[in-house]
């Protein structure tokens, strides 16, 4: 008797409907369903997607897209926003230092208050609370200050697509809670991602992201507006739909366990080298100048001991599933994954 596949329960939305008609006419999200399930069902899993990716209508864009029109474009580039980070960076030290302001005011009035308490005579009593008072009302107006700091940073991370996730995370944590039939799902965002033509310039990563994951965070209420909402709290996955990489699912898939891309590090190659000098002959009395002659004729050459192994995108075997050499035409039955991620995805949140 056949033995029943796990399910890899998965949440599908859209930023708006224009990216829910233009996936649909061309399939993209379907075939990148259809190639996660051949590859993660040689490993015992099955997807059960919802909406159901073969039944998948018109009419039913408007209850899975975030927004009807203009919906959140996810900007991932760091590089192209350089102008406004360094924007965002001087707005946060005038924080800082309004910051500190209040911190010194609150001292201010814990001073006073101590004075308020060991004070017996009505008058000077009362003059103490006046001077409570006004440090209050000082310490209010470094406060709207602060506020209007703080929305001017969140109009620069808005204009330029910076806040994307956290936008995202609002209206995820509306629509598990209105359309999605379970909340332990793991939300799936098809939404554009702008072409990164800095990246070619500055050689930081490829010139194109299909996909991105976002990691868990520990808000799951936001109260930052006069409405409370839910912020989903959990993994989610962003791709481009129009990213023609059939495996960008499954690749995104295999990061909620965890698994991120190495960076780059140094790596030794001729270990045997550091053992073949022969001990240094120690001068018997100290000469700086004996000493810097002895070091440079017994050095190691350490570059030739050591090469860069280049983190991030090629890491592990060719074949396998978070490799960008498997991108491609790689067929599911081309590409693998280890024991540990099966064990590691047996235990995440949307199968277990």
């Amino acid at each position: 008797m056949a033995t029943a596949k796990k399910k890899m329960r998965l949440a599908f939305f859209w930023a708006d409907e224009q990216v829910y008609l233009d996936d649909f006419r061309n399939r993209y999200s379907q075939k990148m369903v259809e190639w996660a399930n051949e590859f993660y069902g040689g490993y015992g899993f099955e997807i059960e997607g919802y909406p159901n990716h073969k039944l998948q209508t018109i009419p039913l864009a408007h209850k899975f897209c975030l927004a009807k029109t203009n919906g959140i474009i996810a900007d991932i580039d760091d590089v192209i926003h350089q102008k406004e980070l360094e924007d965002i960076e001087i707005l946060e030290k005038q924080i800082e230092g309004i910051d500190k302001q209040i911190e010194g005011i609150d001292k201010q009035i814990d001073e006073v208050n101590k004075q308020i308490e060991l004070t017996v005579e009505h008058i000077p009593k009362m003059k103490l609370y006046d001077e409570v008072f006004k440090l209050y009302d000082k310490n209010k107006l470094f406060y709207e200050e602060r506020r209007k700091i703080n929305l001017s940073i969140d109009t620069i991370k808005a204009k330029s697509g910076m806040n994307y996730e956290d936008d995202l995370r609002r209206q995820i944590g509306f629509s598990m809670l209105t359309v999605a039939p379970k909340f332990d799902a793991l939300p799936i965002v098809f939404c554009k991602i702008p072409f990164k033509p800095k990246s070619l310039l500055t050689l930081k990563g490829p010139p194109r992201t299909g996909g991105l994951t976002c990691s868990p965070t520990d808000i799951k209420v936001n109260l930052t507006g006069s409405i409370p909402f839910l912020h989903w709290y959990n993994y989610f996955i962003i791709i481009d739909p129009s990213f023609k990489e059939p495996i960008t699912l499954a690749h995104e898939m295999m990061h909620t366990t965890g698994k991120s891309h190495p960076y780059p590090q140094k790596v030794v190659i001729n270990a045997e080298k550091l053992f073949s000098y022969k001990p240094l002959k120690i001068p018997p009395t100290f000469n700086l100048s004996e000493w810097i002659a002895i070091i440079m004729k017994n050095k190691i050459n350490y570059d030739a001991l050591f090469r860069w192994e280049p983190g991030g995108l090629y890491d592990g075997d060719a074949n396998y599933i978070l490799n960008y050499e498997a991108q491609g035409d790689m067929s599911p039955a081309m590409v693998t994954m280890l024991d540990e991620d099966v064990k590691n995805l047996e235990n995440i949140f949307f199968v277990k």
